[in-house]
């Protein structure tokens, strides 16, 4: 029976291992969240084995207090990313249409040039035929 429990034991400390790892090297929020959530899990697994072993209920309370704080940890940290994520989104819909707007800008203003431009050279061309007097409307001397 006491090979067993060693078994267990390394299981546990080798999943703890990685968790902790986990919680070292991952490079987003949510990777440190994910090894957090299992220690902590482990750590409710190694009290409800405790507890099967001695048959004593005393770590009760200790665990439902490291249950509630991983559930409400990991709540929390789900609700700020999600909030983190809508403002980057946000930020990025904003930006997108300041880029449009500046490209519809740009585009009106060399368009309303170009039609300027148009008006400028028909007005010049019809007021260089009135002046010719081939055009009508001149004066005839």
């Amino acid at each position: 029976m006491t090979a067993v429990y060693l078994v267990v034991g390394l299981l546990f400390a080798g999943g703890i291992g990685f968790a902790v790892y986990r919680i070292v090297r991952g490079p987003t929020i949510l990777d440190r969240m994910i090894g957090s959530d299992a220690v902590l899990t482990a750590v409710v697994l190694i009290l409800g084995a405790d507890m099967v072993l001695r048959n004593s209920t005393e770590t009760l309370p200790l665990l439902v207090v490291v249950a509630a704080t991983s559930s409400f940890a990991t709540i929390a940290v789900a609700r700020y990313v999600t909030r983190r994520s809508a403002t980057e989104d946000a930020e990025e819909e904003a930006e997108e249409r300041a880029r449009h707007a500046s490209m519809r800008d740009a585009t009106g203003r060399e368009a309303d040039e170009e039609s300027d431009a148009d008006a400028g050279a028909e007005s010049d061309a019809a007021a260089a035929v009135d002046g010719s007097g081939h055009g009508g409307g001149g004066s005839r001397s």
